[in-house]
C-alpha cells in the first residue's frame, strides 16, 4: 500500500514528466523555421527589390527562412530556379512570373510537388495559388483618365509598355484601350515596348518623340521606363512639353516628382505586397485557408507626393488576418 507521501512523489513526478513534454513541444513549435522560395523576375527592377525587402522584413519578424533567386527576365531559367527550389524542400514559394505561359509553368510545378505558391503582382491563367498585387486592368484605365483630365480631352498620347505576354503588360494595355473608347479626342499614336527596363524606356521615348514630336503624353507601364524616359525627354529638351506618368511608385521617380521631372505615378505598396505574400503563404503552411488580395493603386502628383510614403513601422511586416 502506498503512502501519501509516495503518491504525492509519484504524482510530482507524473507533472514534471507532462511539463517538460509540453516545453519541448511548445520549444519546437517556436523553433521552427519555414523555408520559403523566392523567384522574381528580376533584381534589375526597383519594384520587385522592394517586393523582396518586404518578403524579407515580414521573414525576420516570423522566422521564416527566405532563398531569393533571381530569374534574370529569363523564363526558361524561372522554370529551372523553381524546379531547384522544390529540389531544396522549401515549404513554400512566392513568385513574380515573368510571363503568364512560363508563369502557368512555375505554378504547376509548386502544385505538383504539394507546395503552396502565392503569386506577387503577375497573374497566371490556372491553377491552384493565390494571388496577391494590383488591378492591373484599372491602372490603364487611370493612366487614360489622368490625360484626359490633364489635356482637356484632347490630344495624342502614347504608352511604352513593359515585358510582352506578362500579365501586367498585358492587363495595363487591356485598361488603355478599354478607356481609350471613352476619350475620343484623345489620340493613341505610339505603343512600343521597353521591357520594364530603365533603358528601354530611354528608347522606346526617343523613337515616339521622332515619329510623334507633338506627342502630348507618355504612360510608361513602370517606373524604371518613365525614369529612362526622362532622361531621353530631357535629352531633346521637351521635358516640360510632355505629361509623363508611371507606376509602381519607385522612391527614384517620387524624387522625379518632386523635382518636376515627372509629372506622376499610379502608386503601389511593394513593400507591403512582398510582407502581406509570406503572412498568406505561412498562414497556408499552418493548415488555414486563405483567399487573394488586390492592393489599390492611388495617383501621387505634385499635389500628395510629399505625403506618400508610410512609416516604416507598416502592414508589410504584419500577417494580413
Amino acid at each position: 500500500m502506498f503512502r501519501k507521501s509516495n503518491l504525492k512523489s509519484i504524482f510530482t513526478l507524473i507533472m514534471i514528466i507532462s511539463l517538460i513534454v509540453i516545453f519541448t513541444v511548445v520549444g519546437f513549435a517556436q523553433e521552427k523555421k519555414y523555408t520559403v522560395g523566392v523567384t522574381i523576375y528580376s533584381f534589375n527592377h526597383k519594384y520587385t527589390l522592394r517586393v523582396l525587402e518586404g518578403v524579407n522584413k515580414a521573414a525576420e519578424k516570423y522566422n521564416v527562412e527566405v532563398i531569393a533567386i533571381d530569374s534574370n527576365d529569363d523564363q526558361a531559367k524561372q522554370i529551372a530556379d523553381t524546379e531547384a527550389l522544390i529540389t531544396r524542400g522549401v515549404d513554400g514559394i512566392i513568385a513574380t512570373p515573368i510571363t503568364t505561359e512560363g508563369g502557368q509553368e512555375v505554378v504547376t510545378l509548386a502544385n505538383e510537388a504539394n507546395i503552396p505558391i502565392v503569386c506577387v503582382s503577375r497573374r497566371v491563367p490556372a491553377g491552384d495559388y493565390v494571388y496577391l498585387g494590383s488591378d492591373d486592368v484599372e491602372s490603364g484605365r487611370m493612366a487614360v483618365q489622368y490625360f484626359a483630365k490633364k489635356l482637356n480631352g484632347e490630344g495624342k498620347v502614347a504608352m511604352v509598355m513593359g515585358t510582352m505576354g506578362s500579365s501586367s503588360e498585358v492587363d495595363r494595355s487591356l485598361g488603355w484601350h478599354e478607356e481609350l473608347k471613352n476619350h475620343p479626342g484623345l489620340e493613341s499614336v505610339a505603343e512600343i515596348t521597353g521591357q520594364f527596363f530603365r533603358d528601354g524606356g530611354l528608347k522606346a521615348t526617343e523613337d515616339i518623340l521622332t515619329a510623334h514630336p507633338d506627342v502630348k503624353a507618355i504612360w510608361y507601364q513602370n517606373d524604371d521606363m518613365l525614369l529612362g524616359g526622362i532622361v531621353a525627354l530631357e535629352g531633346q529638351g521637351m521635358l516640360d512639353k510632355v505629361i509623363t506618368l508611371g507606376v509602381d511608385g519607385d522612391p527614384e521617380a517620387i524624387q522625379a516628382i518632386k523635382d518636376k521631372k515627372a509629372d506622376a505615378t499610379l502608386f503601389q505598396e511593394a513593400e507591403f505586397q512582398g510582407g502581406f505574400a509570406l503572412g498568406l503563404l505561412v498562414l497556408q503552411l499552418e493548415g488555414r485557408e486563405v483567399n487573394g488580395y488586390e492592393t489599390k493603386f492611388s495617383i501621387v502628383d505634385g499635389n500628395n507626393v510629399l505625403n506618400i510614403f508610410p512609416s516604416e513601422d507598416n502592414l508589410a511586416t504584419t500577417f494580413p488576418y
